[in-house]
């Protein structure tokens, strides 16, 4: 196996690791994240709850599938949409309330602040962007 289909291979864990593993904290309290949503500030308040459904399992079925190595590019490039619209989240509720916590991984889970997760979150961005450079530079779909 060639350098760049390990390293490919790496970042697809790493990345649905976190994917996963974020997706399923918040999946079984869709309640309980919807406020963490709501805290935000970011959305209007129609889409909170839906979003509090939908979003963990988005996120979930997008590791699974990076993990599982199917449909890479278009997992990666939904995780790279999640992770921009993260950031815009991060920045709104850092914008009107300062640092918080971000509920990443489930209310009160190992997310931390809002300022370190969006260090996170552009450590993953990096991440998802070089994922699919090595896809597309070995031609892989």
């Amino acid at each position: 196996m060639a350098r760049p289909a390990i390293y490919a291979v790496l970042l697809r864990l790493v990345l649905g690791g976190v994917f996963l593993w974020a997706g399923a904290t918040k999946i079984p309290d869709p309640a309980l994240f919807a406020q963490t949503i709501r805290s935000y500030e970011a959305l209007p308040l129609p889409v909170v709850h839906p979003a509090a459904i939908a979003l963990p399992w988005v996120e979930a079925l997008v590791g699974l599938l990076l993990i599982a190595g199917v449909w890479v590019r278009s997992s990666a490039w939904v995780a790279l949409l999640l992770l921009f619209a993260f950031v815009a989240a991060l920045s709104v509720g850092i914008y009107i309330k300062g640092n918080f916590d971000c509920g990443c991984f489930g209310p009160g889970g190992a997310g931390g602040s809002a300022v370190s997760a969006l260090v996170k979150d552009a450590v993953l961005i990096g991440c998802a962007i070089l994922l699919l450079r090595l896809r597309q530079a070995s031609g892989a779909k």
